[in-house]
């Protein structure tokens, strides 16, 4: 492809009929900039529109420029719906974009967000210092934030807002039971402009009005397209040298297609997922950079679980930053399923919520690079499994986690083996000035092993017994989440009685014990070692290392990548 922004009306569709055996390269010319987008320009400047002028608090007169969105140019505004944590995945109404910095709607607080004051009910907040006369008696009003739990975000339509008790009232119950001091930020209409890059979309009169920085010239884009690629059933296809931006839905989407590459490419702004990968074999993604998504950066599943067979799936050397901005909890920057995929030399930064997530057996997640994550989430982690006693296998070697400032009062982990998550190896790993080093919640069969550990004034590596206590009814309930998961796989015949010693007879052996753990040869300097949440624990956790491969059947791998880079200064 020659230098230029090649304006997408359609998607690229490359399936089994236009790559086959001979396959297909679709590539920049060497050194061009070449990009694929699927946004419009807003060119359409007009004078201000009193209505919302009227509107607009002191601190935005003045600084609101205004566009039109006609009909014929800007078809689909696409519908707002609410978005969250627990929610089914949906493309993204219309987005707006100044340049390729997307814009965010007109909310309070500028940054951050207030807190809960007080929750009435399931739907009824009253919020600390809430703007109530900016929003009360308007139906374009949405709650964001985390209502009922650290680790939810989710946003919903207001529907109404009492100006005298301060009561904000949702349109439905949140998701979980809000509660005192839980994070809270209103969106929406024109009267809660607070900083530049934010918008108000009028859409019965298909106005925009947009608060830009002084002397930023650069072009009003709105997504228009779905998809910029979509593949199924492709095979050979090598993607090179690209940069793919501004859709609503996922970028580039990869469905049962085989040897897969896409390298040097750049994936921005999209409303979903950069990179979403589902089924097919040897996949690779490597040598890019993806920022600025809605959802996950890359979301990248493959492999058969019922066999153990491998998909073959890599991502390799990339760069993802400002993952997760549309829904701010549970989207990770990389986030595996499946079988056998390696994630290995990425650097990951610059986000609300976790790094790395993975669910599924055998996976290698080595020498990534993670800082400035989890800005907003508690109860997370910079890479993160739970609640399936049957996902293991995977190793989690030589990554480096620094650099991290948690938002107030919320507590986040280095590494978290959540809800009896079973079978993990955690080697070699760098975790630096987070209060929480290693949480291995209630699981079995966990290797922890010569990790270094610095400042963790809470604990380096902690293992609790929540199988015993808490989480008790969920172990012993068949209809949980975790037994379902458990019978979801031949778990107590081949491949996996050989592959996975003590999986077989997990249930006829107390699964609510914390057994076969190894915590050894682990460095923890200014702050707390490995604490056990209850001391009798202790006759549980296996005490020398040539347990290990008994104990998990699964030593690391090789190294796959020579010469990567070493770890930051700090």
């Amino acid at each position: 492809m020659q230098p230029g922004t090649y304006d997408l009306d359609k998607p690229i569709v490359i399936d089994a009929r236009l790559a086959g055996d001979g396959g297909i390269t679709l590539k920049a010319r060497p050194g061009a900039d070449v990009r694929l987008v699927g946004w419009k320009k807003v060119e359409s400047i007009i004078p201000p529109a009193k209505d919302i002028e009227d509107q607009l608090p002191a601190i935005a007169r003045g600084k609101i420029k205004y566009y039109a969105l006609p009909q014929s140019e800007f078809p689909d505004l696409g519908v707002e719906l609410p978005r969250g944590h627990s929610l089914p995945r949906r493309a993204a109404e219309m987005e707006f974009f100044l340049g390729d910095t997307p814009l965010s709607p007109a909310r309070w607080p500028a940054t951050g967000y207030s807190e809960i004051m007080r929750a009435v009910d399931g739907s009824r907040v009253v919020i600390r210092d809430a703007p109530l006369s900016a929003v009360a008696g308007r139906t374009d009003v949405w709650f964001a934030g985390f209502p009922g739990v650290e680790w939810g975000y989710e946003r919903v339509q207001v529907a109404d807002v009492d100006p005298v008790s301060g009561v904000i009232r949702a349109v439905r119950p949140f998701l979980y039971p809000p509660r005192w001091r839980d994070f809270a930020a209103l969106e929406g209409p024109p009267s809660l402009f607070s900083a530049p890059n934010q918008f108000y979309l009028d859409r019965a009169n298909r106005v925009l009005a947009v608060w830009t920085p002084v002397n930023d010239a650069r072009t009003i884009q709105a997504s228009i397209l779905t998809n910029a690629i979509v593949m199924t059933g492709a095979r050979h296809v090598r993607i090179e040298g690209l940069s793919v931006l501004g859709v609503r839905g996922d970028a580039i989407r990869v469905v049962n297609s085989d040897d897969v590459q896409l390298d040097r490419i750049q994936v921005a702004d999209s409303g979903m997922r950069g990179v979403a990968v589902e089924g097919g074999h040897d996949f690779l993604l490597q040598n890019s950079v993806i920022h600025d998504t809605g959802d996950e950066g890359a979301w990248v599943t493959g492999g058969d679980r019922q066999n153990l067979v491998s998909a073959g799936h890599k991502i390799l050397s990339n760069t993802l930053f400002r993952f997760g901005r549309r829904i701010r909890s549970g989207r990770d920057g990389i986030r595996i399923d499946g079988v056998g995929i390696v994630v290995e030399d990425n650097v990951l930064s610059n986000a609300p919520s976790q790094a790395i997530g993975f669910q599924g057996n055998d996976h290698l997640i080595r020498h990534n690079d993670i800082s400035r994550t989890m800005s907003e989430c508690g109860d997370c982690a910079a890479i993160y499994t739970g609640r399936d006693w049957s996902a293991r296998g995977t190793c989690i070697d030589g990554n480096v986690i620094h650099g991290i400032t948690p938002a107030p009062d919320r507590d986040v982990s280095g590494i978290y083996l959540d809800d009896a998550a079973s079978g993990i190896v955690v080697w070699r790993n760098v975790i630096v000035s987070l209060r929480r080093g290693v949480l291995v919640g209630g699981g079995r069969d966990n290797i922890v092993m010569e990790n270094t550990i610095t400042d963790a004034d809470q604990f380096g590596v902690l293992l609790d017994g929540r199988g015993l206590s808490w989480a008790k009814a969920s172990v012993n309930d068949p209809s949980s989440e975790i037994r379902r998961r458990l019978v979801a796989v031949p778990y107590d015949r081949e491949p996996y009685r050989s592959r996975y010693p003590h999986l077989a007879e997990l249930l006829q052996e107390q699964p609510g014990q914390p057994r076969y753990n190894l915590i050894s040869g682990n460095t923890f300097v200014r702050g707390a070692g490995v604490v056990l949440e209850d001391p009798a624990l202790r006759a549980l956790v296996l005490t020398t290392p040539q347990k290990l491969n008994e104990a998990n059947g699964q030593a690391c791998p090789p190294q796959s990548i020579a010469g990567r880079r070493g770890p930051p200064a700090e």
